[in-house]
């Protein structure tokens, strides 16, 4: 995160699950087998801490089915409603976040990419890249990233358990 300059690093105790029906899921210390309630007591702590003013989570998707993808995004969208409440008061004072926005991409950017044969979603079958993302017509803000893409991939390369 230093790369990205956003230290300190904030890191929660769980490991990092696999797709649907991997081994990695079935260990007790992966975010898809932690305690919901245990992860959401975490997230309410981060955001009643760091007080941010927007929230940034995937959306029910995923954007590619990842199953930890789709629970952090549920838990957090949860968790911006709670930290605003009175509830868990031991967990600091309530904050209100003003936006929160799901991380979306267009399943016909997608398809797109496909025909132009671009890295990565050259390989994914027709009927695989039919099913990631969601329809352009529900994607309701675009922030344009493409002057952050060497830095996002220099930033995903120094993650662990993303190499």
């Amino acid at each position: 995160m230093r790369i990205l300059g956003t230290d300190p690093v904030r890191l929660l105790p769980y490991r990092d699950s696999g797709m649907d029906g991997t081994p990695q899921n079935d260990d007790p210390r992966s975010l898809v087998s932690a305690d919901r309630e245990a992860v959401l007591a975490d997230v309410v702590y981060q955001i009643r801490d760091l007080q941010p003013h927007a929230i940034v989570t995937f959306g029910p998707d995923g954007v590619y089915g990842h199953p930890d993808h789709i629970r952090i995004g549920d838990i957090t969208t949860e968790a911006a409603v709670v930290a605003g409440s009175e509830a868990m008061p031991f967990l600091g004072e309530p904050w209100q976040a003003k936006r929160l926005f799901h991380v979306a991409v267009a399943r016909e950017d997608l398809i797109a990419a496909k025909k132009r044969g671009a890295p990565f979603f050259s390989t994914l079958s027709d009927e695989f890249i039919a099913t990631l993302g969601v329809p352009a017509a529900e994607v309701t803000h675009v922030f344009d990233v493409r002057p952050y893409k060497e830095l996002k991939a220099e930033a995903i390369a120094a993650h662990a358990t993303q190499t």
